[in-house]
């Protein structure tokens, strides 16, 4: 299960996913409606925040990987996620059906964020790169090397300017 915490009024509440291991990482849609959660065995599930239910499996069946991490695009048309296998895989919100595994780490991918304007997916692995992608092709726009340890967190700037990752680094390094 993972919890729900609302400021107004001040609640907490547990939410009861379907999962049958841990949840690795969450993301709620922009409209504030909707969680998603990944977990250790590659599944991928949607959940009203109003309802406290399950709106729908994404991605029809498991992809029989591990999904570290997970993150909304801010056009609510997509959702990424980071996995095991070293592979980001991005599904429509609208269907659940997957759009594109991008290859191209080497190592599981531990982080993902897309960029504001939606267009752009950014992966940390544990191959020490970052990667930018891009959603419509899949391709690699570019690839971001100078971390001597895996790629823990992505983050991009709100105005799609800069990204950071960090890492377990010796110099416990902040990119940007």
């Amino acid at each position: 299960p993972f919890w729900m915490f609302s400021s107004s009024p001040h609640t907490c509440k547990q939410m009861h996913p379907k999962h049958r291991t841990f949840v690795w990482s969450v993301a709620v849609t922009p409209d504030g409606q909707h969680v998603i959660s990944a977990d250790d065995y590659g599944h991928l599930r949607m959940y009203s925040l109003l309802h406290n239910e399950e709106v729908r499996w994404l991605g029809g069946r498991s992809c029989g990987v591990s999904m570290r991490s997970v993150a909304v695009s801010a056009d609510g048309r997509y959702v990424a996620c980071g996995c095991s296998d070293a592979g980001v895989r991005v599904w429509p919100l609208v269907d659940g059906r997957r759009v594109r595994l991008f290859s191209g780490h080497t190592h599981a991918v531990n982080a993902v964020a897309f960029t504001p304007d939606s267009r752009h997916v950014v992966s940390g692995s544990h191959d020490e790169t970052v990667v930018v992608w891009s959603v419509e092709s899949g391709a690699v726009v570019r690839r971001l090397e100078g971390h001597t340890s895996g790629v823990l967190a992505v983050a991009v700037a709100p105005d799609g300017r800069h990204i950071v990752s960090g890492s377990g680094d010796n110099e416990r390094a902040v990119r940007v």
